[in-house]
């Protein structure tokens, strides 16, 4: 019977990342630190964890999310980097092994591409890092997947 590939299918094809997406900006609006944790992917993919076959497939699939959001101005830069940063924080602790990183390579792509806009590279701050940095990375991400404009 085929139900790990019917069921994975099934998965992406209603995996509601708007609901997904409204749980985090919650999160934020509440000023909670962690904005996404190892029990949320858990709940929202409706599979409990297993670090024998990590879910990198939804971790690339959230991050795309996070940043069509993002660059279509969705959602602030502020709440995509932090909710980046809480999903590397996750790949670098539960995915540890360095071919279960590779699988989850848009996930860190993202991930840089908005750590590159949390630092000013001239001393007297006058550079806009996330429009010098996060922007055009994002674009091209979203280019390499079919996505961008």
């Amino acid at each position: 019977m085929a139900d790990g590939c019917c069921s994975d299918y099934h998965f992406r094809m209603t995996t509601d990342f708007g609901f997904i997406l409204k749980d985090i900006c919650a999160r934020s609006a509440a000023d909670r630190i962690e904005l996404i944790a190892l029990s949320d992917i858990a709940r929202w993919t409706g599979k409990a964890f297993n670090p024998q076959t990590p879910d990198t497939e939804f971790l690339n699939e959230l991050s795309l999310e996070l940043a069509r959001q993002y660059s279509a101005r969705r959602i602030t830069y502020e709440l995509a980097d932090a909710a980046m940063n809480d999903l590397f924080r996750i790949l670098l602790h539960e995915y540890e092994t360095e071919d279960r990183l590779m699988k989850a390579s848009i996930c860190f792509s993202v991930f840089e591409a908005f750590d590159a806009g949390e630092y000013h590279r001239r001393a007297d701050k006058s550079d806009n890092p996330v429009a010098e940095h996060t922007d055009p990375e994002i674009e091209k991400i979203l280019k390499s997947v079919g996505q961008g404009s």
